[in-house]
């Protein structure tokens, strides 16, 4: 179990880590580093810190379930995957939570556009639509219109330091946040 003060230390070395990125922009543009580079190394690192485990596995399954074994026992063509937008990077399940929340990673060098990156998720889904360059969280309400809850803005990853109370009182694994999920999802259902 990573705590609150553990986390903030952790998230500070990713970043640090990442500044590598940002200070040899070429990675970037010339595309070196993959969206799956960014998704293990940094994104992942990020959920570890926010108190998930990625190693976990519970009798409701793994705790962070990643986007290539759940493709693998899909029964669908390519095609199918992709008119449907594929499936998000990572799902998120707390045991005993009623629903996941997803995390979809996108490259750094592309700008984040939550029409375009999340017509596949339906109404209540929550999701944290990243290149680690940019974050937002996004609740998916009525009618699919696109709220963002929490944004963490362009080329700045020193804010997930500077506003880690709330990263984690969003996206951790921790009794706080599901509150805040859960507090979401009301207020969802409110808006019907």
């Amino acid at each position: 179990m990573v705590t609150k003060e553990q986390g903030k230390r952790m998230i500070e070395e990713i970043v640090d880590r990442y500044s590598f990125v940002e200070d040899n922009e070429h990675l970037v543009k010339r595309r070196v580093l993959s969206e799956q580079d960014i998704a293990t190394k940094f994104v992942l690192p990020m959920l570890h810190a926010l108190n998930w485990n990625p190693l976990k596995i519970t009798r409701e399954g793994p705790e962070i379930h990643e986007k290539g074994f759940r493709e693998r026992d899909i029964e669908a063509s390519p095609q199918e995957k992709a008119k449907k937008g594929g499936l998000p990077d990572f799902s998120l399940k707390r045991p005993g939570s009623e629903a996941p929340f997803f995390v979809e990673v996108k490259h750094p060098s592309l700008h984040l556009d939550s029409e375009r990156d999340l017509k596949k998720y339906k109404d209540g889904h929550l999701v944290l639509l990243t290149s680690f360059r940019e974050s937002m969280l996004v609740r998916i309400g009525k009618n699919k219109k696109k709220e963002i809850c929490e944004k963490f803005v362009a080329c700045s990853p020193e804010l997930y330091v500077k506003r880690f109370d709330n990263l984690w009182n969003y996206i951790s694994n921790s009794y706080e946040a599901e509150g805040v999920r859960s507090a979401l999802k009301a207020w969802r259902h409110g808006q019907r």
